[in-house]
């Protein structure tokens, strides 16, 4: 999807109230929705959510930052800005039927700004583009699997960025190269099949 047709999409969701803020860890905005912008010396991390609720509390912006940069830092690409959506079932349905024409419920959709790592690799600092993380899906499947919610969100953010990337598995091919690159950067992490994440004290 074109990056500024995204952009007018999540601006059109939020409320007047809300703000971004940049280099600071924050959660503002009305009741129905929150936004955190974070940042370090080298990666920007925007989150939002659709609706809060108990499941995206549990969402560790740890977890997400650690998921995008372990990819980033296995392909020796820089750091840049990635847009985390959190949706329901409702929107993130919506999405899929009119980006992909499937009607159905999904875990994750990628909006990637870029074809390729060529293009990335031009840039200083990259937009790398949106990951759309529907929370009640990722929790049906981390019971289904038999590990962590956390888990299922590291992983599905890892398979989210590796599209960001021009990474697909549409082909078979593909397939088996995505598999591939999904284990070995879940081992960096020290994430594994099964695994159970405990939130911090």
């Amino acid at each position: 999807m074109n990056r500024e047709l995204w952009r007018r999409r999540i601006r059109r969701k939020r409320t007047k109230n809300w703000q971004r803020v940049d280099r600071t860890r924050c959660r503002i905005g009305d009741e129905n929705n929150a936004f955190m912008d974070s940042a370090d010396e080298n990666m920007s991390l925007v989150i939002s959510t659709e609706v809060m609720t108990e499941l995206d509390e549990l969402i560790s912006e740890d977890i997400l930052r650690d998921s995008i940069t372990a990819v980033l830092e296995l392909h020796g690409i820089p750091y840049g800005e990635v847009s985390v959506l959190v949706v329901s079932e409702k929107e993130i349905k919506r999405l899929n039927s009119e980006q992909r024409e499937i009607d159905k419920v999904t875990d994750v959709l990628s909006f990637p700004q870029y074809n390729n790592l060529f293009e990335i690799a031009m840039e200083p600092y990259p937009y790398y583009g949106d990951i759309v993380l529907c929370a009640k899906r990722a929790a049906e499947q981390a019971e289904e699997f038999g590990h962590s919610f956390l888990r299922e969100v590291s992983y599905l953010t890892v398979h989210s960025m590796l599209h960001l990337l021009g990474y697909d598995h549409m082909e078979e091919d593909d397939k088996v190269e995505m598999r591939a690159m999904e284990k070995i950067v879940m081992k960096r992490l020290g994430i594994f099949k099964n695994e159970m994440i405990q939130l911090a004290e």
